[in-house]
């Protein structure tokens, strides 16, 4: 009997000691961050996951927020966590009226808007160029070759602002889309 009393006292203290989450504190669907805001991050965190998978990496050691991802992961409900994810978050994060990517701030059951720079905008200089398109290619084309690729990660928005055509590849087509954007803009 003491032996029972003891485990059950055992089991009820570990049991208190599981973490518990009231619905206004567990994330929303493709926060895998976990800050309440979806953002390029939490896409660029699905993308790093994706990529690790696609090359045999061991994605518990590539993504900062490996269980969040799969908890949270599939953004677009299709049962799969992949770049499909990556890029449904960053389609929704865009504002189609102007072409410029908002973050969507989880505040309770409500989502508000919040300014932020655009998509295609990948060094961050406010407008999207030919530099942009330049520094996508070369993205490409050092990934390709099997270059290091996290200088350019690091300093770029290229994860978050770079898949133009929402394919979940950053490429040549997505440099292309940026060239259009810019013809289209200064004509």
């Amino acid at each position: 009997m003491k032996k029972l009393t003891a485990f059950l006292s055992a089991f009820a203290l570990a049991v208190s000691a599981v973490p518990s989450f009231s619905a206004a504190e567990t994330p929303a669907m493709g926060d895998v961050t976990g800050d309440g805001q979806l953002t390029g991050a939490d896409a660029a965190e699905i993308l790093r996951y994706s990529s690790a998978l696609l090359s045999n990496a061991d994605p518990s050691e590539e993504c900062h927020y490996y269980e969040n991802i799969l908890l949270y992961g599939d953004y677009n409900n299709d049962g799969r966590i992949d770049g499909n994810d990556s890029s449904a978050i960053m389609r929704d994060l865009i504002n189609t009226t102007d072409r410029s990517l908002s973050d969507v701030i989880i505040e309770g059951n409500s989502y508000i808007a919040a300014e932020y720079p655009r998509m295609g905008d990948v060094n961050g200089d406010g407008t999207v160029n030919g530099t942009d398109a330049t520094i996508v290619l070369k993205y490409f084309s050092n990934l390709l070759s099997g270059y290091d690729v996290s200088d350019i990660e690091a300093s770029t928005y290229i994860l978050e602002r770079g898949d133009m055509n929402g394919d979940g590849i950053i490429d040549g087509n997505d440099a292309t889309v940026i060239l259009r954007i810019f013809v289209d803009e200064n004509r």
